[in-house]
């Protein structure tokens, strides 16, 4: 099992036989974890604000959602804070979703095997990923507007560490970017407090107000789907 790390949108780039697992902890994975739990049929990723209102005049009945500078977007009708998906406002609809940064990594996945990963989803996406079935996995960290995050690189580095414990026959190699995350997640060694500290995007969202939604995208879930990117462009369970 081979194991490769992005560490911004513009370093990913999907094959065919490769599973990329998007990492964006802060929100949109989440979020789409949170909705696709709560009863969403699906959500539809879009890079530009101007693809999300060309979505919805082809289907409208769905829910635009996205953000910029983590506030909701202007006219849609969800922000990106998985606290505001709930049953009662998505159940049985299909969302297009547009954020700064998660959306861009699924838009360069599109037509690619991919699947999301968060906290939420942790254990169930560990068990998904087995050696026979995939022999190289590429963890791609959306980031923060292009650059680094600190935030996805050290979920990244400790699934790895996790994985690896999972499946100890598995005969594991790692690229650089793997090596790194590694490094990163055994340095804060589990304490989520000291990454929040040391995560700009963390300490943006709190300055903005979003304080409860940073606590629950860095609270291990029990949600049991695994959401995948379809050959459509949608992503469903």
């Amino acid at each position: 099992m081979l194991f490769t790390v992005s560490f911004a949108p513009a370093q990913v780039k999907p094959r065919e036989k490769i599973l990329t697992v998007v990492i964006d902890i802060l929100r949109a994975g989440s979020t789409i974890c949170k909705g696709l739990q709560c009863g969403a049929l699906s959500f539809y990723p879009v890079k530009e604000i101007s693809d999300a209102y060309k979505f919805r005049k082809k289907n409208p009945k769905c829910l635009l959602a996205g953000e910029r500078e983590g506030k909701k977007i202007p006219g849609f009708d969800l922000g990106n804070s998985p606290l505001e998906y709930v049953e009662e406002v998505i159940k049985d609809k299909d969302i297009c979703l547009c954020t700064t940064n998660g959306t861009k990594v699924l838009s360069y996945c599109h037509g690619k095997p991919a699947i999301i990963a968060s906290f939420l989803n942790f254990d169930a996406v560990v068990s998904f990923i087995t050696p026979e079935r995939y022999p190289e996995i590429h963890l791609a960290c959306s980031g923060q507007n292009g650059a680094f995050g600190i935030d996805d690189v050290y979920f990244a580095g400790l699934f790895i560490n996790s994985w690896t414990k999972k499946h100890k026959k598995a005969n594991c190699r790692f690229d650089s970017g793997a090596y790194a995350a590694l490094s990163i997640a055994n340095y804060y060694d589990g304490n989520i407090e000291r990454v929040k500290e040391s995560s700009f995007h963390a300490m943006h969202l709190k300055k903005i107000g979003f304080i409860k939604d940073v606590d629950f995208c860095f609270t291990k879930g029990n949600i049991t789907i695994v959401p995948k990117l379809e050959p459509d462009g949608y992503i469903r369970i």
